[in-house]
């Protein structure tokens, strides 16, 4: 994956639920808790999840539901649990990586 390499989102502090784009050098960590982009230089990300929270439903029926439907089609994924409760994440694999566009599609249609 040619991952985007030269920054990252660091948590602002305070508050908690924000975020910032910092320059990263990709040998250093940054100090406080980060996320790296998962998305190739052209906007397309090979690996796309989806978040499954047992506040908002029952976390194991539909995360199942969506990793039959995308293994039948043909599309590799995982099932990982997610939390220190029962919420799951489904993360699919796509060779070559999804479309920007296609990838904010989906978010929409699996968004409850």
């Amino acid at each position: 994956m040619a991952a985007r390499r030269d920054a990252v989102r660091v948590y602002a502090n305070p508050p908690a639920n924000t975020t910032r784009e910092v320059a990263w050098d990709g040998r250093h960590l940054p100090p406080q808790p980060y996320a790296v982009y998962l998305h190739d230089a052209d906007g397309s990300t090979p690996s796309y999840g989806l978040d499954f929270d047992v506040g908002k439903g029952a976390a194991d029926p539909e995360a199942l539901s969506v990793l039959a439907r995308l293994c039948r089609v043909g599309i590799p994924a995982l099932l990982v649990g997610s939390g220190p409760g029962s919420g799951r994440h489904v993360w699919a694999r796509f060779t070559p990586g999804l479309p920007r566009g296609l990838a904010a599609a989906l978010t929409q249609r699996f968004r409850r």
